[in-house]
């Protein structure tokens, strides 16, 4: 079984420019002319082509040399990694942010905010506990102060997580196999659950009130998916599912 989660990686970002350039076409805009220094001569302007693998997703070309990999070497992205663990870690020291977390949790997003010139930006983390279903925002400010607010599930949940993904998949799987729906050459594909047009309109809420998350499993290429099931997390129980 395969897993696909809803994240998109800056790979898939580049493999999206890719396609989208014509898949694997190459403009040569034209070569310097002798007329004068750093000129185009326009006649020369053509197009040259490399080709692709047959029947390979996602494309790979072929008959190319001195290809490069890219490797962000940007600090900031590392730095703020850093930040973000140093924040986190001082919360999980704070006995009001520790009780209001609780036991089961998943961190669902760390941002940082302020201006960009001041070195020390609040931090801000929010977390799900699964045992009270409540999002924890969890903040440390510039001076390391902590605060703590908490949210009901019904009123607002970030979206899943990759482990939350890997998760439900796993969870809704066995539930499938259980039932005799062999899933093993599947992928599985997850996505947080919303409430229907007619249940929002009941309750008037936008979210469930326990983290619910949606899993499909198809042979993926844009293929329909066969199979499909609600996974409640908070309880890591399956609430329905079946065939498509």
């Amino acid at each position: 079984m395969k897993i696909q989660t809803n994240q998109l990686t800056g790979f898939a970002i580049a493999l999206f420019s890719l396609t989208a350039c014509g898949g694997g076409q190459q403009a040569v805009i034209g070569e310097q002319s002798n007329d004068s220094p750093g000129s185009v001569n326009h006649q020369d302007t053509h197009i040259a082509y490399s080709q692709v693998e047959a029947g390979v997703w996602p494309p790979q070309p072929v008959d190319i040399s001195n290809a490069r990999t890219y490797v962000n070497t940007n600090p900031s992205d590392s730095i703020r990694e850093i930040k973000h663990a140093a924040a986190l870690d001082l919360a999980m020291q704070n006995e009001v942010a520790v009780h209001a977390i609780g036991t089961r949790f998943e961190v669902l997003g760390s941002y940082t905010t302020g201006d960009k010139s001041d070195p020390f930006k609040t931090t801000e983390h929010e977390i799900f506990n699964y045992n009270t279903n409540q999002v924890v925002t969890v903040t440390v400010d510039r001076n390391n102060t902590v605060t703590v607010s908490q949210a009901p599930a019904s009123d607002y949940q970030p979206a899943e997580t990759a482990a939350e993904s890997v998760t439900a998949i796993s969870i809704a799987a066995g539930y499938l196999q259980s039932l005799g729906h062999d899933t093993t050459d599947l992928q599985g594909a997850a996505l947080l659950a919303h409430p229907t047009a007619q249940q929002v309109a009941t309750t008037g809420k936008q979210f469930h009130a326990h983290r619910l998350i949606y899993v499909t499993f198809g042979y993926g290429a844009g293929t329909t998916p066969l199979f499909r099931a609600t996974v409640d997390l908070s309880q890591q129980t399956v609430i329905d599912g079946g065939p498509l």
